[in-house]
């Protein structure tokens, strides 16, 4: 029996825990955010535009934008029911009325400043609530509270104000942890390289001033009024940038070339500044960067599609637990809750796939109608191989070598018989023969050189399974040395 006394309370522990999780945050006041850089500059977004603006930055997350964007999505039901296929046939006319594509995009940049807020702006049709808009707003404009809700800023309520249940969608992303409302965008990482990087560049354009225009030196007597010293001053601009100048008598002008030492190569600077934008926005340099060789290219492509995947997972299930869970409980109550889903992965290479049911088959292996029509779709009719019927004993095979027939041009039994078994060997063993195959094409197309391949064949050759290829010359082997002793048995 078990002693009630020492179970705990369950409820109670949820209050306290509730409880720490506001800490000492006034409820009423706007959480300021946790990011050391914003949180040095007043919590003010606009830091984050002045990274967002930067070229690089902007090209960068563009290519992250539309790989997500230019993939196909679709609504998913929830469950199986008529209910739930009917919640998400809804909720897919209205992703295509209010532009779901331009909608993720823009909900894309929460990526670079930590959240992004969209306002849902509705309408009914017929008997449901739907969505006209959905219009996503500025992140300086809001402001989080010290239980995490949603507030607007205004001149009103610069502390901000709160905002209706159902009203404003919110995306964040990038915080270690749940106590941070705000997130944490690409954008922290990325807000010192960028300051290098325009710092390299303006102190490389000043470089190419100094080093590529010798610096103009007036010189005047010490009697000279301070009009002469003005008209000398106005020579000297003219110089850098006139052919021919006018001077007073006792003036003169020199060029003085600057002379340096070492090395200043702004060039590496701005190399590192960019390989280290690209690394964090995309994940790796290969898709921004040219001499990359093509495995490395492959194996860069891989990682770049689980970031494209992850983006659009992160923004499904946002969008899952806030507006489409709303409309789903406000017009189908009781449906499961559609899923919106993009199609990340690519189509699969069915010459691959062919090759590998080619082998499977040699050891016994073939795939289900019903996995065969998912895999390579439908419009296929299945058709068994037509086996060749053996020779009528006493007559040639038509590729028959004339070597093995009677001198009439007749074939005794035996030979034809021993053709017959040569045939059924060779459909026997291709699978086997096939399988190897596979794997020395599949070896050559990861090598870059020959020099590679030679070397690993030299691997790959202890490693290749022999076993079904044994078993299919086991049996014809057996019968041909029957049948060699039988015809030796007989000429005798």
């Amino acid at each position: 029996m078990t002693d009630t006394s020492t179970v705990p309370d369950f409820s109670a522990i949820a209050t306290i825990g509730n409880d720490i999780t506001r800490g000492l945050v006034l409820p009423d006041l706007p959480l300021p955010p946790l990011d050391m850089i914003l949180a040095q500059r007043g919590g003010d977004y606009r830091a984050w535009d002045w990274v967002a603006t930067d070229p690089l930055v902007k090209s960068c997350f563009q290519q992250r934008q539309l790989a997500l964007v230019s993939r196909p999505w679709t609504v998913e039901p929830g469950g199986s029911s008529a209910l739930d296929r009917a919640a998400a046939d809804s909720l897919k006319a209205q992703l295509d009325h209010i532009g779901w594509n331009r909608v993720t995009a823009r909900m894309l940049y929460g990526l670079l400043y930590g959240f992004s807020v969209a306002e849902t702006l509705y309408a009914r049709d017929g008997g449901e609530i739907v969505l006209d808009q959905l219009k996503v707003r500025r992140q300086r404009r809001f402001c989080f509270d010290g239980t995490g809700r949603l507030r607007l800023r205004t001149l009103g309520a610069p502390f901000g104000m709160p905002l209706p249940d159902a009203k404003f969608w919110t995306f964040s992303c990038g915080s270690d942890h749940d106590d941070d409302p705000y997130g944490v965008g690409l954008c922290s990482w990325l807000y010192w390289p960028v300051w290098f990087r325009r710092g390299g560049l303006k102190a490389f354009l000043r470089y190419l001033e100094k080093y590529a225009q010798p610096t103009v030196i007036g010189t005047y007597p010490p009697t000279a009024s301070e009009a002469e010293k003005d008209r000398l001053l106005e020579a000297a601009y003219a110089v850098a940038s006139s052919t021919a100048v006018r001077l007073p008598e006792g003036n003169t002008i020199k060029l003085l070339e600057a002379a340096r030492g070492g090395q200043a190569n702004y060039g590496q600077l701005d190399d590192l500044m960019r390989d280290t934008i690209t690394l964090v926005i995309l994940s790796q340099t290969m898709t921004s960067h040219n001499g990359s060789s093509l495995s490395q290219a492959k194996v860069h492509e891989g990682v770049k599609l689980e970031v494209v995947q992850s983006d659009g997972e992160m923004i499904a299930e946002s969008f899952h637990d806030g507006p489409a869970t709303w409309l789903t409980s406000w017009n189908y109550p009781g449906a499961a809750v559609p899923v919106v889903r993009r199609i990340v992965e690519d189509a699969p290479d069915r010459a691959a796939l062919a090759n590998t049911d080619v082998a499977l088959a040699g050891i016994g292996w073939r795939r289900t109608p019903e996995d065969f029509a998912k895999t390579f779709g439908d419009g296929y009719i299945y058709s068994p191989p037509v086996q060749p019927a053996p020779p009528a004993p006493g007559t040639a095979p038509a590729d028959l070598d004339p070597a093995f027939a009677e001198p009439d041009g007749s074939v005794s039994p035996l030979n034809a018989l021993l053709h017959a078994y040569v045939g059924q060997l060779a459909d026997t063993a291709d699978p086997a023969v096939a399988a190897m195959i596979l794997e020395v094409r599949q070896l050559a197309g990861s090598c870059t050189t020959l020099e590679e391949l030679r070397d690993q064949l030299l691997t790959l050759y202890p490693r290749l399974d022999v076993t079904p290829l044994a078993a299919a010359l086991q049996p014809a082997l057996t019968a041909a040395d029957l049948a060699g002793r039988a015809n030796a048995a007989g000429s005798e």
